[in-house]
């Protein structure tokens, strides 16, 4: 009984040294979390409020969320303190500058930055060889001169609503890369190798002013959407028969005056989506495309339109109005 009762006095023991251990660091990384951003405190006890940060069960920091707090317009943020940080949030700020320092051998998986005022933006992407998640959509970049390191595991690149033009650091392989989000931005030129892009489902380009697109779909095996709409394309032919997971075709609002993509076998296209372009004629074969749901040929110029869809059993919305037929 005796042996047993000091066996459970050391484990207590030891158990109390990792909580206190625990503690310990909690109560660092939280000062120094409360020294640079006093603005984590609002309900005034001089630790920053719990809804601010996320701690392990060993008391380190793994996620920190500044999200419409901070009203200053420059920001310096040293991560080091914080090496098993794993989400880092600053979203919905008045900040126009922002400087992110990341300690080699940094946890980072997720980078938040949506909705700022960045006008710059510098940080260290090659410092990153976690990251997984990227986000900076809605602020105002004209340029992204970082690159992430070939071989990087990032998965989602968010970089829409900004004024960017040049798609350079595209340039770079993004083998894990799955979702590519650039729509609402200034591009006028695209030209990717869709090789560097094999995991890739989907690609949003909307709402640019994009007229030449050169892309090699021939490597993006996983494409499952494409939203090239509001554009000023002319022409958009490229050859997509690797593409044959593709569910939706967006190019609406486009300057389009054909359409010639070779659609037959597309056997998981539930949406096919061209209105509002200058389409005179419609010759699509759509008998292999069994689960088309929606067929969008509104506002163009069509004068007749003879397409079978017999076979397409699931289509339920045609949308032929405003045209010459």
């Amino acid at each position: 009984m005796l042996k047993r009762t000091f066996y459970i006095s050391l484990i207590l023991i030891a158990f109390s040294s990792v909580s206190s251990y625990g503690s310990f660091i909690s109560r660092n990384q939280l000062k120094f979390l409360y020294q640079l951003f006093p603005e984590t405190d609002i309900n005034g006890d001089s630790i920053p409020d719990k809804n601010f940060y996320v701690s392990d069960r060993n008391g380190y920091i793994t996620s920190i969320r500044l999200s419409g707090i901070l009203r200053k317009s420059s920001l310096y943020f040293d991560l080091s303190p914080f090496p098993h940080l794993k989400e880092l949030e600053i979203s919905n700020n008045e900040i126009d500058s922002l400087t992110l320092v990341f300690k080699t051998g940094n946890q980072i998986e997720k980078l938040v930055l949506n909705g700022n005022k960045l006008k710059f933006l510098d940080f260290n992407a090659k410092a990153l060889p976690h990251i997984k998640e990227f986000e900076v959509a809605g602020n105002s970049l004209v340029n992204i001169p970082f690159g992430f390191p070939d071989g990087n595991h990032l998965e989602r690149l968010n970089l829409m609503k900004n004024c960017i033009e040049d798609v350079s650091f595209l340039k770079e392989g993004f083998n894990g890369l799955k979702v590519l989000l650039l729509g609402y931005n200034n591009i006028k030129d695209f030209d990717i190798d869709g090789t560097a892009f094999p995991m890739l489902h989907t690609l949003f380009l909307d709402h640019n002013n994009i007229d030449t697109i050169d892309v090699d779909f021939s490597g993006l095996t996983e494409l499952v959407e494409i939203n090239l709409s509001f554009n000023n394309l002319k022409v958009f032919s490229p050859d997509i028969s690797n593409s044959r997971k593709l569910e939706r075709i967006a190019l609406m609002h486009n300057e389009l005056d054909k359409f010639d993509l070779k659609l037959d076998g597309f056997k998981y296209l539930t949406g096919l989506y061209l209105s509002s372009n200058r389409l005179k004629h419609f010759d699509v074969d759509l008998t292999g495309c069994t689960y088309l749901r929606t067929l969008d040929l509104a506002f163009n110029r069509l004068e007749k339109f003879n397409i079978d869809l017999s076979g397409n059993i699931y289509l339920w919305e045609l949308l032929l109005n405003s045209n010459m037929i």
